[in-house]
């Protein structure tokens, strides 16, 4: 199984299951391998140890910054003593995972990246901190862009370059016949996500949004989104749609909204 979830491993989640964590990763994955799933009514990080010893729970499926919400818990002297042994999700920064790891003692730590309309997830299943899978998979690329414009640069022959090991590119996901993307419900969103002839002539990808960057042996880590989203706990936001809701106000003649860093937080705010 992927990420070493076994039938005896009992699964913990405290998040919705319409987050493809609870419902790809936690439910389903329960159902196929006869696993058990443990479901908390809602995130309480100072009940999440005690959670885990009453369910006995040996997997825990997590998201953006959980991990980190536990650490900024008081240390304790049961910190070690829990059953938990291993960890898939998203969004776990490098020093986040090291200290984590060092303080809870938690065995395995696995990390994947995917997204609803991608069909190329990537694992890391080799428990590098800060890395979220590997480019080898078939299918899936990562192009040089302009970091400013976002353009992607071209060869003599008018095609997208892929990134070498030090690059920081978009992330894109071959669109192949038998597996048809449909799109959006917005047309012109689905047309601008679709990008045509960009390795060869007949290929089509689609354009995740995401920049990441290769390492060596093709290891490769999230950096940023680009464009009119941001990514804020593991989720990705449209400004657009935060833009909407605050227009929507008779007191705000017009508003703009963009992603901003806040010190020690995962992703952007808007």
């Amino acid at each position: 199984a992927i990420a070493d979830l076994a039938p005896d491993d009992i699964i913990y989640l405290p998040t919705p299951l319409y987050h493809n964590v609870g419902i790809g990763c936690s439910w389903i994955k329960a159902n196929l391998l006869g696993a058990k799933l443990a479901l908390s009514k809602r995130l309480s990080v100072s009940e999440f140890w005690n959670d885990i010893r009453k369910f006995q729970a040996t997997y825990f499926m997590y998201v953006g910054e959980i991990p980190r919400y536990l650490l900024n818990q008081p240390p304790s002297e049961n910190d070690k003593n829990h059953t938990l042994k291993k960890m898939l999700g998203l969004g776990l920064r490098k020093e986040i995972w090291e200290e984590f790891q060092a303080r809870f003692q938690v065995d395995h730590i696995y990390e994947f990246y995917g997204s609803t309309e991608g069909s190329r997830p990537l694992f890391n299943v080799d428990e590098i901190p800060g890395m979220i899978g590997r480019d080898t998979m078939a299918g899936f690329a990562i192009a040089k862009v302009d970091p400013d414009t976002g353009e992607f640069y071209k060869n003599e022959k008018g095609y997208c370059v892929k990134c070498k090991a030090g690059d920081i590119g978009m992330g894109l996901i071959k669109v192949e016949e038998r597996g048809v993307f449909t799109g959006y419900k917005d047309r012109e969103k689905t047309e601008k996500k679709i990008l045509h002839k960009v390795f060869r002539k007949t290929d089509t990808y689609f354009n995740t949004g995401d920049m990441l960057k290769v390492h060596e042996d093709r290891w490769v880590s999230f950096v940023d989104r680009f464009g009119d989203t941001f990514r804020w706990k593991g989720e990705n936001v449209s400004t657009l749609e935060v833009e909407a809701i605050l227009n929507s106000y008779s007191a705000i003649q017009y508003s703009a909204v963009y992603g901003a860093a806040i010190p020690n937080t995962d992703g952007k705010a808007g």
